[in-house]
């Protein structure tokens, strides 16, 4: 069958009196802007909060939630809210890659993209706009301060977006879902905002999951050079004490750092085509590289491979062509459903240009992308039609995608149209991250406590293409703050909280950016915290594998147990040496 329809608590507990007057908020649902695997169910919707907490009755803002509800039908009651990384990552831009996660078996898991971020309104983002220069040439310091009027000028205020005002949105939305408590789940920069609810909103939160933790307490941009430095020194230095991997790659770290001081450089496609890469690029490849658990265990030998001439492993390393994917899955399945239904669409469109032809997709606004992909559902052949709607289900195949279906009510079928829809009218719209929430965050909370001279001196005895590959990002964000326009928060956002609420802080033996230092910081007001440092991890370490996932469900059941450790302690890491 073929239809189309038409498109259709808790009190926080503070001393500021007009947070406890803030009425009940409600949850509006609307249609999912992501692809939804099949099988999977998925509740889409926005809870309205205030810009500002302790304005109530000022402008309000509108947060994206995405709830994906467990597969278990005997859940148990606590969901987990998890809180993205970034700043400015999209919670439910990525909900693909949680369908079918262990942590999603018994509880339901609540994505929030945090305000100005993802699909919550306003987004801070810059796309969207016309500018009188070339934004691919431009200098980033022009571009970003355009970026910076052009959304005062649509009067949003940058100094909102911060983790104080995120802290006290999760009590809203706790309310806003029907519910008492959740468990957070914070990951990177989430792990600062699940720190600031814990001190700010803790009758909402049963337990709390620290995943690579950046407390408020720690001047990060001063030490992210030297500590960057330190964890590639401690991966090279754990290969050499590794008898299988010392044996391979003798005397590694000492010729990498040889190869780096001769500017020999090396040529490789580390995901934006061939290219010559210097010293400062390699060591700054090398560093996002090490993110990934899964690409761990291949860096030496790509290192050994380089360094002997040839860079082309070490380039499919870091652009994830090895071992299991790092990332850009759901991108790629959009970018298809959106390519495929622009393909049909051309075809009775009356354009003879297909340029020109997405050129006139472009100008459209949501509203006229949704009429175009409802006709282009409307008149694709049968072939086409469930090639799409496979894609947009995450089907193994065009059949499987035509039996699901086949085996929907109406309403079922509805929904699943409509979704279809949404995602391709929101196709043209990446709000995986934005920069100008980055920006926002760490202008008013991070900044204002680091000093531009210390973070030079702290790196003043590292090797030059160390400073030059991992200083310049980190030098650049001063200059960006000193114009963004926000003002800084009070002392209280650098010191370390202190909260009796269960927490689990882990952290990865290779995280470039969150090292497991801080996760020691993290746990300093924690009297309830335990704190598990993952052999081989990077960045992020429940992508690390089963120990870590069996760590965080084991907790999330009983937050007050002692925690057998015991997969961490014994793991090995598998260095890959030929």
């Amino acid at each position: 069958m073929r239809f189309i329809l038409a498109f259709i608590v808790l009190i926080i507990v503070t001393a500021d009196p007009s947070v406890a007057a803030q009425p009940t908020p409600a949850f509006e649902p609307v249609r999912c802007p992501v692809p939804i695997p099949a099988f999977a169910v998925v509740d889409c919707g926005y809870v309205t909060v205030p810009e500002r907490h302790e304005a109530p009755d000022g402008k309000q803002i509108r947060l994206a939630v995405a709830i994906l509800r467990a597969t278990d039908p005997n859940k148990v009651s606590d969901p987990v809210l998890y809180l993205e990384g970034g700043p400015g990552g999209s919670a439910v831009w990525g909900l693909d890659a949680w369908v079918g996660h262990p942590i999603t078996q018994q509880r339901d898991l609540i994505l929030l993209d945090q305000r100005g971020t993802g699909f919550s309104e306003p987004g801070l983002f810059c796309w969207n706009y016309e500018y009188p220069f070339d934004v691919d040439v431009v200098d980033l310091d022009v571009y970003e301060r355009a970026c910076r009027d052009h959304l005062m000028r649509d009067g949003i205020d940058l100094g909102a977006y911060n983790s104080a005002q995120t802290a006290r949105d999760i009590p809203l939305v706790v309310r806003a879902l029907g519910l008492e408590q959740v468990n957070l789940y914070g990951i990177s920069y989430g792990t600062r905002v699940a720190l600031t609810a814990m001190r700010d909103a803790p009758d909402v939160i049963r337990a709390v999951v620290l995943d690579s933790p950046y407390p408020p307490q720690v001047d990060g941009f001063e030490l992210q050079a030297l500590y960057g430095y330190q964890q590639i020194n401690a991966l090279l230095e754990r290969c050499a004490s590794d008898p299988q991997c010392g044996a391979a790659f003798p005397d590694l770290k000492a010729r990498f750092y040889a190869f780096l001081d001769s500017d020999a450089g090396t040529y490789a496609d580390v995901g934006d085509g061939y290219e010559e890469l210097t010293s400062a690029t390699i060591v700054s490849v090398l560093f996002d590289t090490m993110y990934y658990s899964v690409a761990i265990p291949y860096i030496p030998m790509a290192l050994d491979r380089m360094i002997a001439g040839d860079g082309t492993f070490f380039g499919e390393v870091a652009a994830g062509y090895i071992g299991p994917p790092t990332s850009g899955d759901e991108d790629d399945r959009l970018e298809e459903m959106v390519g495929l239904a622009d393909d049909i669409a051309f075809a009775y469109s009356g354009f003879d240009d297909f340029d020109a032809y997405l050129d006139f997709v472009y100008e459209m606004d949501d509203a006229g992308r949704i009429e175009l992909y409802r006709t282009v559902i409307d008149q694709a052949a049968d072939d086409e039609y469930f090639e799409l709607i496979g894609l947009y289900l995450d089907a193994d195949t065009i059949e499987q995608a035509e039996a699901y279906m086949a085996s929907l009510s109406d309403e079922e079928y509805f929904r699943v149209i409509d979704g279809l829809v949404s995602v391709l009218a929101l196709g043209y719209t990446d709000v995986g991250d934005s920069d100008a929430a980055f920006n926002s965050v760490h202008c008013v909370e991070e900044i204002p406590f680091n000093s531009y001279e210390e973070t030079e001196a702290l790196s003043v005895d590292l090797p030059q293409a160390v400073k030059d590959g991992l200083l310049e990002g980190v030098l650049g964000q001063f200059e960006t703050c000193s114009y963004w326009g926000v003002t800084a928060a009070g002392p209280i956002e650098t010191q370390p909280v202190q909260s009796a609420i269960p927490t689990l802080v882990l952290a990865g033996e290779f995280d470039p950016i969150t090292p497991p230092v801080w996760a020691l910081e993290a746990a300093v007001g924690l009297s309830a915290a335990q704190v598990v440092i993952i052999p081989g991890a990077g960045h992020s370490v429940i992508d690390s594998g089963e120990c870590a996932q069996s760590l965080g469900i084991a907790f999330l059941n009983n937050p007050t147990a002692a925690l057998d450790t015991s997969c961490a302690s014994n793991f090995t890491v598998p260095w890959v040496v030929r």
